[in-house]
């Protein structure tokens, strides 16, 4: 008798709402009920840069913010070159203007077929101001680089920079000048490292 009332009683804290069974109704968080992660986007995607884009679009887009020596790595070669349009070289003419160069934009006039004169009232100040340093650029490894760069050296400004890179030894400005260089040699593992280095 008492057996059965024992019985009767166990099989009626099942049926309670926090009893038996029902407690282990839930079954524990797994990893694909878990929140997902999202990825954070390349470096050049944060900076609202596609890396897909044409020249001209990144330039324009380094340019509006604030990168005009990054605009013009991006451009100039290709603006320069047998392939380059009007429409880049015109671009290229605005971001040599801001810099105050003059040999740039009689290269651009001779792609436009007009000659460019250096405007008195050049905003020389906001060329500078993009750039990483002043003086002694010239100089640096990051100078050196960007001037082969500039020269469509692209393999003497790699082999300053990328040993930088790699030892972690580089400044913002040298990495990102190498991922421009790796971008024209079409290296993806070079871009890979330099986003990776830049927080992408």
């Amino acid at each position: 008798m008492f057996a059965s009332l024992v019985a009767a009683l166990a099989g009626c804290d099942k049926l309670k709402p926090g009893g038996g069974e029902a407690r282990g109704s839930q079954p524990p968080p797994t990893a694909s009920t878990a929140p997902a992660v999202t990825p954070s986007p390349p470096a050049s995607q944060q900076a609202g840069i596609d890396p897909n884009a044409s020249e001209l679009d990144q330039a324009k887009a380094y340019s509006k913010g604030g990168q005009v020596w990054l605009a013009r790595l991006v451009l100039e070669q290709k603006a320069l070159g047998d392939t380059g349009t009007r429409d880049e070289a015109a671009f290229l003419a605005e971001l040599c203007q801001e810099q105050g160069d003059q040999a740039c934009l009689d290269a651009c006039g001779k792609k436009l077929g007009k000659k460019i004169a250096l405007a008195k009232a050049a905003p020389r100040d906001a060329g500078a101001a993009a750039l990483p340093s002043a003086e002694p650029e010239d100089t640096s490894e990051f100078g050196k680089a960007r001037a082969w760069m500039l020269k469509g050296q692209n393999g003497k400004a790699r082999a300053i920079l990328e040993p930088r890179v790699l030892e972690n030894k580089a400044s913002r400005d040298e990495v990102r000048l190498l991922l421009e260089v790796c971008k024209v040699q079409k290296d993806k593992m070079c871009q890979a490292l330099c986003q990776s280095r830049l927080g992408g």
